[in-house]
């Protein structure tokens, strides 16, 4: 929370205005991710990540692709973001 006193002046008039600015509910959620094996690649909406084991936080609450390759296997996943939860990974 954050409060400070705003001046609003007009030629020989000021106006004293409190604000309070608090954070809001967060927009964004994450995703925790883990293979066996491990250290397979992390594409996320065609962005790469790195290697699995890995959360990757900061993602916008929606419907996202999620692709983890490890050589010659790659395995696409269609995943939910709900803001402020760990996403879980479907598997199947």
């Amino acid at each position: 929370m954050f409060t400070q006193n705003v001046y609003a002046g007009y030629p020989n008039m000021t106006t004293v205005i409190d604000v309070t600015l608090t954070q809001g509910p967060s927009l964004t959620g994450s995703l925790d991710l883990d293979s066996n094996p491990t250290n397979a690649d992390i594409w996320l909406d065609n962005l790469y990540y790195g290697t699995t084991p890995q959360t990757i936080g900061g993602l916008s609450a929606g419907t996202h692709t999620l692709v983890l390759r490890k050589q010659v296997t790659m395995i696409t996943r269609t995943v939910p973001i709900t803001a402020a939860r760990p996403a879980p990974v479907p598997h199947g």
